[in-house]
């Protein structure tokens, strides 16, 4: 038997490329963090310098392709357990959009409630969360430590120490990295010095479009993979040789013992 396989040299190639890149790809999504499939909270502006009454502030994103109405949906803050402060009027998130929740005294609001009376994180972990008309919860955003109430995230698990994010500061907020959700705010989340009111986070990180990965590594792979096809084919044919050589021996021995 001789192996040529010369005329499928480039199907061999992509093939193993292919299958290569896939197997790759699927393994880094294991572990990636992709944009989330819900809206999210974006930005949250509990501690403004000075007095924090009329001024706190949050940004929810909507990162769906249809717009999404959040029509009695309610927002609850945590210092012990979570509670109501705002039930949200008849009103929609645009597709790809923001929307702030804002108490009196801030400027150019969406929506305004009485009160958010956002807890300033300090001893223990603070929380608030975003539940839908039926009380699903949506966001749930746990920041400072340790979580000595044992508050919960969207599954309902207690928030490790290690899960929550920084606390701000005065002045400062803390936003969502790229619409990244991880269920994890420790990762999510970064803080601003300068709060990004009703717009786009600015990151001090370059982060990867979330989702998109997976498809950049495939794309490196076969770029690769095609640029040094004639070593891999150099390789390849080295290989046949050899199993060619073996089949020739193996048939001159038989050929032999037949004799």
């Amino acid at each position: 038997m001789v192996y040529d396989l010369s005329k499928n040299r480039w199907i061999g190639i992509i093939l193993f490329s292919v299958i290569l890149a896939i197997l790759l790809a699927l393994k880094v999504r294991e572990n990636y963090v992709f944009a989330s499939s819900s809206v999210v909270f974006n930005e949250i502006f509990y501690d403004p310098s000075g007095t924090d009454s009329g001024y706190e502030w949050i940004e929810l994103y909507n990162p769906l392709s249809v717009e999404l109405p959040i029509g009695g949906w309610k927002v609850q803050v945590a210092g012990s357990i979570f509670t109501d402060v705002a039930t949200l009027p008849i009103i929609s998130i645009p597709t790809k959009g923001y929307l702030t929740i804002c108490e009196s005294k801030v400027v150019e609001c969406d929506v305004y409630v009485s009160k958010l009376t956002i807890q300033n994180g300090g001893e223990s972990s603070d929380g608030i969360q975003l539940l839908d008309s039926k009380g699903n919860v949506v966001d749930t955003v746990i920041y400072d430590s340790p979580n000595t109430n044992n508050l919960t995230k969207e599954n309902g698990t207690v928030v490790g120490n290690n899960e929550t994010a920084s606390a701000s500061g005065s002045g400062k907020s803390i936003g969502r990295k790229n619409m990244i959700d991880t269920d994890n705010s420790y990762n999510d989340f970064y803080i601003f010095d300068t709060p990004t009111f009703g717009s786009i986070n600015t990151t001090s990180e370059v982060l990867l479009p979330t989702g998109e990965f997976p498809l950049l590594i495939i794309l490196i792979l076969l770029f690769i993979l095609l640029t040094y096809s004639d070593r891999l084919n150099g390789y390849r044919i080295n290989l046949l040789d050899s199993l060619n050589a073996t089949n020739k021996v193996k048939s001159l021995f038989h050929i032999k013992k037949g004799s």
